[in-house]
């Protein structure tokens, strides 16, 4: 693995066995007890998480962020993927990487939106390595106003035909943050994108309702945070994987937010809300 480092801030290139490289940063020491790893949103990428990295910088835990396939500073076409199983794969492999090279008893997974819609994924999947404990802000189980099973099928069908096509997501900043500053950020960024890949997009409605269906198979503890004012995920269908998946999921809600919630105004309680749950 290639790496730049800056006191408590690395840079560098976790190695992937299809030779890929996917870019990674990191906030903290190597030999911290705890750590977060974090999966980003679709059209970020780690940079987004720079204030979230520092907040836990001062309290001991270590994080982690990395790009994804299509994203940032990793390869790919913006906002594609050959699958959404090698997505999946992706984040199991940055996991066991940092497990491999850091001295971490207690590692953390957090998705947040597209992030912890394939969060869940790897969290439900039986035949991957158990993660104890994880954390999701307004994941991207199915959009607001979702699609029928059968409606999803269909895209997915069509995903298979034309995968590679990718269309505008048609989210407004302001859907994401209130933050004025934070929103100037934004449009600067040149690394932030909006494109998704019809293929990716009709796998993702598909894997929704699949979620939904086996939250009762999952064993990790889960803290699952809500934006009140969140606009582009389905709150019916979050509040039915809670519902359904048994004594492991802790949820909040905080009134007023909207759907990025590491970005948003008062981000700082979303921050302490994550490390009480931690401690």
């Amino acid at each position: 693995m290639s790496a730049t480092t800056d006191s408590d801030q690395f840079q560098g290139t976790v190695d992937t066995p299809d030779g890929r490289g996917l870019h990674l940063r990191r906030w903290g020491a190597e030999n911290n007890e705890s750590a977060i790893i974090v999966v980003h949103g679709l059209g970020e990428h780690s940079g987004c998480y720079d204030e979230l990295g520092m907040f836990f910088v001062g309290r001991n835990i270590t994080t982690y962020a990395y790009d994804q396939h299509g994203h940032g500073k990793s390869p790919g076409v913006r906002g594609h993927a050959p699958s959404l199983d090698r997505l999946i794969d992706d984040v199991q492999h940055v996991c066991q990487h940092i497990a491999n090279v850091a001295q971490h008893s207690d590692i953390v997974l957090l998705g947040h939106s597209m992030g912890a819609h394939i969060a869940l994924r790897l969290l439900l999947d039986a035949e991957r390595p158990r993660i104890a404990r994880a954390i999701v802000t307004n994941p991207m189980i199915l959009p607001k106003n979702p699609p029928t099973k059968a409606q999803s099928f269909a895209a997915s069908l069509t995903a298979k035909i034309i995968p590679r096509v990718r269309v505008s997501s048609d989210i407004e900043p302001t859907q994401l943050t209130q933050d004025t500053e934070m929103l100037a950020q934004l449009s600067a960024d040149t690394l932030m994108h909006e494109k998704l890949s019809i293929g990716i997009g009709g796998e993702l409605m598909s894997s929704g309702h699949s979620i939904v269906e086996d939250a009762d198979k999952l064993n990790s503890q889960l803290l699952f945070l809500i934006g009140g004012d969140d606009d582009i995920c389905d709150a019916e269908t979050s509040r039915a994987f809670c519902e359904s998946e048994g004594d492991y999921c802790t949820t909040q809600t905080f009134a007023g937010l909207r759907h990025s919630l590491h970005m948003e105004q008062d981000r700082d309680k979303v921050f302490h809300a994550i490390h009480n749950w931690l401690e």
